[in-house]
């Protein structure tokens, strides 16, 4: 009796379809990285000596400016060019940069971290956020994981959001068309590559899934800000008169709950409670 052959067929149908809907759903955040830069040749050593370097874009003036050590006035161009146009993580970064130099910590941290978003595998922007940090009096260093933990951990905060909607919407077509072409297959038996393939895409799809639920729910419901002033009181109520239980410093990030007037309920990233005034933080 001839060997069926369904198989095999199914299983590329399979990974050509999942491939496909990936690309579609890629290619809606291939858009937002298409203005991304490179750096200029001098990047890495710059930033090894704490003095962050220039992405090389259209910022011109901005450029000019900060290459000259006319740091604030950089500042200033740089905001100018964010509020033209639509933000790309280059500019961010720049903007970062200048803000670094010229002594805001706080809003160097801020522009740092909104680059990062844009572009959360960008080598150069996560050296000069962790430079920045280094230089915070709230810095708080995480603690190290255990090997198994950290690679996981890793890999979720370096895909964005539309990159894990565009696995996990792979991997489960993948497994559908899979599952339904052994469904279909004559031979009692399924090959031992196909049997392989689907334990394997299953055994992703659920980290994946995990990981883009998190991402869904920290960008709906858990927005965070950072402290822009030099020293921020974190209040037990939302008042001048309620007492004082720690006092932020400039760049400290924040956790937002909810809002009262011009008061906002954050928790600090060593857990701490509190309210803290509205104008003294602003949002990533």
């Amino acid at each position: 009796m001839d060997e069926p052959v369904v198989h095999a067929r199914s299983l590329r149908a399979s990974l050509i379809i999942a491939l496909a809907h990936s690309a579609v759903i890629l290619a809606g955040g291939v858009s937002c990285d298409a203005q991304q830069t490179e750096s200029i040749a001098d990047d890495a050593s710059e930033t090894q000596a704490g003095k962050p370097a220039i992405a090389v874009e259209e910022h011109r003036s901005g450029r000019a400016l900060y290459n000259s050590g006319e740091y604030a006035p950089a500042v200033d161009a740089f905001k100018d060019e964010l509020r033209a146009g639509p933000p790309t993580s280059s500019l961010l970064y720049n903007l970062g940069n200048a803000c670094f130099k010229a002594g805001h910590l706080g809003e160097a941290i801020l522009y740092y971290e909104r680059a990062r978003r844009l572009a959360p595998r960008d080598v150069d922007i996560q050296d000069n956020l962790a430079l920045a940090r280094l230089a915070t009096v709230d810095r708080l260093l995480e603690p190290p994981r255990p090997w198994p933990l950290d690679l996981p951990v890793r890999l979720h905060r370096q895909l964005r959001a539309h990159e894990a909607a565009a696995i996990v919407t792979g991997l489960f077509w993948f497994l559908c068309f899979a599952i339904a072409g052994r469904c279909a297959a004559v031979a009692p038996r399924w090959p031992r590559p196909a049997t392989f393939a689907t334990v394997v895409a299953a055994l992703l799809l659920l980290p994946a899934m995990a990981s883009l639920g998190v991402k869904l729910y920290e960008s709906a419901y858990v927005p965070e800000a950072i402290v822009l002033v030099e020293e921020a009181e974190l209040r037990s109520g939302p008042g001048e008169s309620f007492s004082s239980t720690v006092m932020l410093h400039e760049g400290a990030k924040l956790r937002i709950a909810k809002r009262r007037g011009v008061w906002i309920y954050a928790t600090t990233q060593a857990g701490v409670d509190g309210w803290v005034r509205s104008s003294h933080i602003e949002g990533i």
